[in-house]
């Protein structure tokens, strides 16, 4: 991770120990484990159905995980307790979910007024903050338009502006790259990439190349488990002859997928 020494390199922002989280009898996640610190892109990867949705809405505090973590587990972010310090997390985390939750009839700048307003006594301070999250994300000069005219990689620009109003410490993403054509992806990438600077960044994709080219780490997961966590060269060396992530991910879908052979009776 360039630029983290000493202290602030061993410092985590999410720490989670054997996590698990089932609706009723179906296990959503089971018995997971990870580490994610500062000034890093976290990339959680795998297929629809693998708990990527569910572990980052967990993190987020849109839901909680089982409450039997609790013997020998660990569940934080930011050093709080996910299952009893809610609020304190919300205050310090920025969410972008998959499906964009913008006022189509209120401008850009309005939009980003309503969603900063909790955070601003100071209205000179707070309409600084907005102009520079609008010149940021190349929208200033739409600034008066109507969010329903904005096309589909504007309208994400725009989300992950209302994320980054009250400049959080981690911010969260779900699949906010997907059904954009390859250009507006690199953008939101390009995005992301500096505001790595000032916070940890957790992202769901299931663009595999992409998170290859630009996250820090990953966590492969695949029906509940995660398989695997490092920085994408390292899980392809250790997977050798695999000649990208892509393919790390296809060998361990063949390994846990395969039918189980019955043992043959004597």
């Amino acid at each position: 991770m360039e630029g983290l020494t000493g202290e602030m390199a061993n410092a985590s922002t999410v720490k989670i120990e054997n996590m698990s989280k089932h609706f009723k009898t179906t296990a959503a996640l089971g018995n997971i484990s990870l580490e994610i610190f500062p000034r890093e892109i976290f990339g959680l990867l795998g297929p629809n159905g693998s708990g990527k949705t569910t572990l980052l809405r967990i993190l987020c505090t849109l839901m909680l995980p089982d409450p039997g973590h609790r013997k020998g587990g660990t569940c934080k972010v930011l050093g709080y307790d996910l299952l009893k310090e809610q609020a304190e997390i919300r205050k310090k985390i920025g969410y972008v979910p998959q499906q964009d939750a913008l006022y189509g009839d209120l401008s850009a700048l309005d939009n980003l007024i309503l969603f900063s307003t909790p955070y601003f006594f100071n209205r000179t301070e707070q309409r600084t903050r907005v102009d520079d999250l609008l010149n940021q994300v190349l929208l200033f000069d739409r600034r008066h338009d109507l969010v329903k005219t904005f096309s589909g990689g504007m309208k994400k620009r725009l989300s992950i502006a209302c994320a980054l109003v009250h400049n959080p410490r981690v911010l969260f993403l779900d699949e906010v790259t997907v059904g954009l054509d390859t250009s507006l992806r690199h953008e939101i990438w390009g995005l992301l990439k500096e505001q790595k600077k000032h916070s940890s960044i957790v992202i769901t994709t299931h663009y595999i190349p992409e998170a290859e080219q630009y996250c820090d780490r990953v966590a492969l997961m695949l029906k509940g488990s995660i398989l695997d966590i490092g920085s994408p060269g390292d899980l392809i060396r250790k997977h050798e002859p695999a000649a990208n992530l892509e393919e790390v991910m296809l060998a361990y879908e063949k390994i846990r997928l395969a039918p189980q052979k019955k043992p043959r009776r004597s």
